[in-house]
């Protein structure tokens, strides 16, 4: 386990520390000002590691598809950062996932569909991006699901109905 919660840790994440911890499996570098690229690639040889607390830093840059390659993840974290792009298809891989909070970003582009092959999602949390198109129909059987936080977006259309009728926080997106 490492945690370095609440400090002033500046510049990036270096992937030759990460590169050493092979066996960590809590890494937690909240409200920080850490900058540039995840080094998602590095952070997946990490084969034990559950839970990635990136959130409240300078991030930027894409995540990488490597992210997929975590095989072990339940909590992925990187809310409050300048990430962009598109969520990678590779998230669907990571099939122990419980907590995805991905909120107040930059993300484009539409949820993933290999995100429902996450069927231990408890909470789905995007908001304040730029996501577009549909909310997924699929998100309905996805039936762990204590919150689904997807307001400041830009979706349409009609919202699947177990988030409607049970209110696990699909509001006021932008259109």
């Amino acid at each position: 386990m490492l945690i370095l919660d609440n400090n002033s840790i500046t510049g990036t994440l270096k992937p030759n520390i990460i590169h050493n911890l092979k066996k960590l499996e809590i890494l937690s570098i909240r409200n920080n000002q850490l900058t540039d690229d995840i080094p998602l690639k590095t952070i997946a040889e990490c084969e034990d590691l559950r839970e990635l607390w990136l959130s409240k830093n300078r991030f930027t840059g894409t995540l990488h598809e490597d992210m997929g390659n975590i095989k072990n993840l339940t909590h992925f974290c990187v809310y409050n950062n300048y990430l962009n792009g598109k969520i990678p298809e590779s998230i669907g891989k990571c099939l122990k996932l419980e907590l995805l909070s991905m909120g107040r970003n930059h993300f484009t582009g539409e949820i993933p569909d290999s995100l429902k092959n996450c069927t231990k999602l408890t909470h789905i949390s995007l908001y304040n991006n730029h996501l577009c198109g549909q909310v997924p129909s699929w998100i309905s059987l996805l039936l762990d699901l204590i919150e689904v936080n997807l307001f400041g977006n830009n979706f349409d259309g009609e919202v699947p109905l177990r988030i409607a009728e049970e209110e696990l926080g699909l509001v006021k997106n932008k259109r």
